[in-house]
């Protein structure tokens, strides 16, 4: 029906107009005074790069390759010369 359809819409339409609201404040207003008893700590940065090239070199590691992956050039489509 309709009536329904058009009353769902103005729900998601006000709904999504009240998250965007929300989400403005939060990221202006309200974090930043949350944010030194709640926020990362200071250094998380640095340490999750550390712990991704450890990670990246345990892989490469395990794998043996190079990283990268070469193309074969067995099969390639090259006219033979005779």
């Amino acid at each position: 029906p309709q009536p329904l359809k058009t009353a769902a819409r103005n729900i998601r339409y006000n709904l999504t107009f009240l998250q965007k609201k929300f989400r403005k404040a939060w990221k202006k207003q309200i974090w930043p005074h949350l944010e030194p008893i709640f926020g990362v700590p200071k250094g998380a940065e640095k340490q999750k790069r550390q712990d991704a090239a450890e990670a990246r070199k345990r892989r490469q590691a395990a794998s043996g390759s190079p990283g990268t992956r070469r193309r074969s050039t067995e099969f390639r489509d090259e006219e033979e010369e005779a």
